[in-house]
């Protein structure tokens, strides 16, 4: 490693194979590449500097270390399923990483397109309930219905709630109706 810092050498390696991953087609070879990076770190960590006994000894340790990897928390279990998978074949735990990326990423969508109702405001809230109750009101007649609540008030163009200071202008009501009434469309359609 001569002048540059462990860190320094880390880094470039790191930027290596990423770069090198990019042009990768195949589980198989990114698999590999990943697992090479991997010993070739640490080799780095023990200061080996080319083939022999000391990498070899080296290599077989690191791979079980990947292989027998318990030492992280359950938040980690997908990166110590990678590891374990790695050691023995390469290929399958890019496929694993993969998939469990997909996952995740199916789970947040999911999450994020489900409704909130607590981040509703509480006019909304007030729109939302007049509206299940019929789904052909006007938003004329909800406004009205709006201002019979008691701290909800129509004060310059805007239906205002004096206990949270939440405002809805006038104009913008129609279609917070609508989406109200798409909202418990929605719901009165699904099963349960």
């Amino acid at each position: 490693m001569g002048e540059q810092s462990f860190e320094e050498v880390q880094r470039r390696l790191a930027e290596q194979f990423l770069q090198e991953a990019g042009t990768m087609e195949t589980d198989e070879e990114l698999g590999t590449a990943f697992l090479d990076f991997v010993l070739q770190r640490e080799r780095l960590r023990h200061r080996l500097e080319g083939p022999g006994p000391e990498q070899e000894k080296v290599d077989r340790q690191t791979l079980a270390r990947l292989y027998h990897q318990t030492e992280l928390s359950s938040e980690y279990s997908v990166a110590e399923s990678v590891f374990k998978r790695l050691a023995k074949d390469p290929s399958h735990a890019i496929r694993h990483l993969k998939e469990a990326a997909e996952a995740l990423s199916a789970r947040q969508t999911s999450r994020a397109r489900s409704p909130r109702p607590r981040s509703y405001s509480s006019i909304t809230r007030l729109i939302n309930d007049i509206v299940a109750n019929d789904l052909t009101i006007p938003a004329r007649k909800v406004q009205a219905e709006l201002l019979l609540i008691d701290g909800i008030v129509l004060l310059d163009d805007e239906i205002r709630n004096l206990q949270d200071g939440d405002s809805v202008k006038q104009g913008n009501l129609p279609s917070r109706v609508s989406d109200a009434k798409r909202r418990a469309k929605k719901q009165s359609a699904e099963p349960g």
